[in-house]
């Protein structure tokens, strides 16, 4: 297994044909700014919930992205529009190293998620309990598309260790004209 990480990992960092190296990913206008300023204004859509790759649910959200009057921190707040249990996601997403595309989301309580950007799309993963998840936002043309995934480690005895993916949260959001 460790070989065949090797051979990937060499692989990847050739330069096949002489051409130069490239992330196939959708480039930020940089006429519109960074990301984060891309991401700017109210957005709606619907939430799919998937679990054990059968849909489970439905929920209707509006994020909105907003600057606070602190430069380098915007509101990045989630409103899950559910009738049985409405729920509020309040952060602030804070500029780290912008430069390095590192952002800190704080979620107000004590807990700071690291962020990465890297062209049009942010990451972030981390563990809480035995849960290891993984969030990304990414700007699609006129959309946004958010998604979570949740799962635990799954034991096998070997060097490489994989995980379950048992969740999938996934919206595509759309601006709000005003």
């Amino acid at each position: 297994m460790k070989n065949l990480l090797v051979v990937l990992m060499l692989l990847g960092s050739l330069n096949v044909l002489g051409q130069e190296p490239t992330l196939e990913m959708e480039e930020v206008d940089q006429s519109r700014g960074l990301f984060f300023d891309q991401c700017l204004g109210v957005w709606e859509g619907k939430m799919y919930i998937h679990g054990g790759g059968k849909l489970r649910d439905s929920v209707d959200i509006r994020f909105t992205c907003a600057p606070t009057d602190t430069l380098g921190r915007y509101v990045w707040r989630m409103d899950y529009l559910s009738e049985q249990r409405p729920m509020v996601k309040d952060y602030r997403l804070v500029v780290k190293d912008a430069e390095r595309g590192l952002y800190i989301m704080d979620e107000g309580n004590g807990v700071e998620l690291m962020e990465f950007v890297v062209g049009n799309k942010m990451y972030s993963n981390f563990k809480m309990g035995p849960t290891i998840l993984t969030s990304s936002m990414e700007r699609l043309g006129e959309s946004l598309v958010f998604e979570v995934t949740s799962g635990t480690e799954r034991a096998d005895g070997q060097d490489l260790i994989s995980f379950t993916v048992d969740y999938v949260q996934r919206v595509i959001l759309m601006p709000i004209k005003e």
